[in-house]
């Protein structure tokens, strides 16, 4: 049978009745510094996430397909980019960077290129709307 988790601890119960000699200091200002510690939700804005680590993970509203290189069309090439995307809270894609590419430099430009039009619905963590680092993979594919 699962026990109930322990309550977070109060960092100022814990040191209630001390004084400190300050009077810009007291054990009440510990309770705000413990609320971004230990997750108030107004923490959140600014910080950057994982797609793992939200609640809510971003999700494509808009993609655009990445141009086939003419050269690997020709030569009957295919292949896949890997690519870690930073989403804004707005949804709009910040920054691409390519993780993998097989075979390497042939569909790199055309999937950064892709990827940097893409839109989304944006990930939230405990309500609020936070950047958010995914992996996206394109694949492509003579068909």
């Amino acid at each position: 049978m699962k026990s109930a988790p322990a309550p977070a601890p109060s960092l100022s119960s814990a040191i209630s009745g001390f004084s400190f000699g300050l009077p810009q200091f007291s054990a009440s200002s510990l309770d705000d510094a413990q609320n971004s510690v230990l997750g108030d939700a107004g923490a959140v804005r600014g910080m950057v996430m994982t797609a793992d680590s939200v609640d809510e993970k971003p999700r494509p509203v808009h993609k655009v397909s990445a141009e086939y290189p003419p050269r690997a069309r020709a030569k009957g090439v295919t292949g896949t980019v890997k690519m870690s995307i930073l989403i804004g809270t707005d949804g709009a894609v910040e920054r691409v960077k390519v993780l993998s590419a097989e075979p390497p430099g042939v569909f790199d430009d055309s999937a950064v290129q892709a990827a940097k039009m893409w839109k989304f619905a944006p990930a939230t963590y405990k309500g609020e709307r936070v950047k958010v680092w995914a992996t996206v993979p394109f694949h492509f594919n003579l068909s």
